[in-house]
């Protein structure tokens, strides 16, 4: 899709391939112009930042992976899945992310669309549907992205659950 950049093609070909059950595949990692699956590869692998490396290294992470069968249970393995992961393991690392972060972004979301007079009862709902409710801050007493969390990772090397240490 030439015109658009990395995270609008990976997440237009998901959407098509998720939500419509379009046949559509991620063939490559295309890291050309690549940040965070490229800081992953390379805190992985020590590689540097040279396209064919990363895609190289990018393949043996997917392989790896389809190898181990270690996939999230909702969705097909591709390329595309992986990409998201290295991303998830950067920000780990830099201090952006924590397993969860995502979940308390969409709540915190819903609650400001909410805050300007707008009741979402069906995405409070659909949540209690697809997400243990130990792992929403809706049923357990927190709002939002947990500061403290984002940076635990980096700090200690300790990968936190979801709902651990809260």
């Amino acid at each position: 899709m030439w015109g658009n950049g990395r995270f609008a093609r990976y997440t237009t070909a998901e959407m098509i391939q998720k939500v419509n059950l379009a046949p559509v595949e991620v063939t490559d990692f295309d890291n050309d112009g690549s940040s965070k699956p490229a800081d992953a590869i390379d805190r992985l692998f020590g590689c540097g930042r040279s396209v064919a490396a990363l895609d190289a290294h990018g393949e043996i992470v997917y392989n790896r992976v389809r190898v181990l069968k270690a996939r999230p249970a909702y969705t097909k393995l591709d390329r595309g899945v992986v990409e998201s992961i290295l991303c998830n393991y950067s920000g780990l690392c830099r201090g952006v992310f924590y397993s969860g972060r995502n979940l308390d972004r969409q709540q915190a979301r819903i609650l400001k669309v909410e805050g300007l007079g707008h009741a979402l009862p069906a995405l409070w709902e659909a949540r209690g549907r697809v997400f243990k409710k130990e792992h929403l801050g809706e049923h357990n007493g927190w709002v939002g992205i947990d500061r403290d969390r984002l940076t635990h990772y980096r700090d200690t090397g300790e990968l936190l659950w979801v709902n651990e240490g809260r």
